[in-house]
């Protein structure tokens, strides 16, 4: 069982206001019998200063010195937080993304702790236009993690729009997909949903989105509509499964990995696998 949150971003929260408030998410996690608690891209940025910095489209020096502020100031606490809350719940924790300091970088990061105090993490690899202008690193490595939901990779937000990452993705055969995400409009939120709906037919996998939502200012709104993805097979009926739009809440669904690995095994669809198989040779005739 795996619960997606749909996190409100407030702003303005004290380090400990963020804890407190992941805390109870966990806890609802907890009370409804999830395995793993999947957070959404960049919650951290609770705690951005909106009452002192105004959002723009191009950032500002001030969003630039916030984000970096974030990666130094609140990130490395949090890290240390959601990996106690991991083994204090006895549940697997992906942390959503933070903003990172590597060196002289940043990088926007996706943390999965484990209940056994183990960890895996991966950086985002195609920071938006606005992550670039506001000092965040391209990640430069698509890793995979073997874990009880079988092999697992973690794209976020953007990364589930690039083909050449999902070409990446057909050597390692990924059964599970995170996409933890931010969107701050009703078509970033179906870009996301699309293409995480198409890397579920593609890789004959689950796709598990969870996003944030909220109106921290007038000129700063968050869209998400938590879901989980199943192939196009006739043994996943309740698909997809879907939360309540723009609102916070945490919604729990069952894997059926059993039946995941037998649709694999008899189905007449499944793009990923028939690539291996087939080994043809494709040639793009231009006119």
């Amino acid at each position: 069982r795996i619960a997606a949150v749909q996190f409100e971003i407030q702003g303005n929260q004290t380090a400990e206001q963020l804890m407190a408030k992941l805390e109870a998410a966990v806890v609802e996690g907890v009370a409804a019998k999830a395995d793993c608690i999947v957070f959404p891209e960049l919650v951290t940025f609770d705690t951005w200063r909106v009452d002192e910095i105004e959002s723009h489209l191009v950032p500002s020096l001030q969003e630039i010195e916030e984000t970096r502020r974030i990666a130094t100031e609140i990130t490395p606490g949090f890290l240390r937080g959601m990996a106690e809350l991991a083994e204090k719940y006895q549940i697997d924790i992906l942390a959503g993304t933070t903003p990172r300091v590597e060196g002289n970088s940043i990088f926007n990061s996706a943390h999965l702790f484990f209940h056994d105090g183990s960890s895996f993490r991966q950086d985002k690899l195609y920071p938006t236009h606005w992550e670039l202008k506001a000092g965040i690193s391209p990640g430069s490595e698509l890793a995979s993690c073997d874990t009880r939901w079988g092999k697992i990779v973690i794209l976020t937000c953007y990364d589930v729009e690039f083909p050449n990452i999902s070409a990446l993705l057909v050597s390692e055969q990924p059964e599970t997909i995170f996409v933890p995400s931010m969107t701050e409009s009703d078509a970033g939120l179906q870009r996301v949903r699309w293409c995480a709906q198409a890397r579920a037919v593609e890789h004959h996998a689950f796709v598990i989105v969870a996003g944030t939502v909220g109106s921290p200012s007038p000129s700063w709104k968050h869209f998400w509509q938590a879901a989980f993805f199943a192939p196009r097979d006739s043994r996943f009926a309740d698909n997809p499964v879907t939360g309540q739009l723009s609102e916070s809440m945490v919604l729990t669904n069952r894997l059926d990995m059993q039946a995941l690995r037998e649709s694999r095994q008899s189905t007449e669809f499944n793009p990923s696998a028939d690539i291996v198989s087939r080994k043809q040779s494709l040639q793009i005739r231009l006119r």
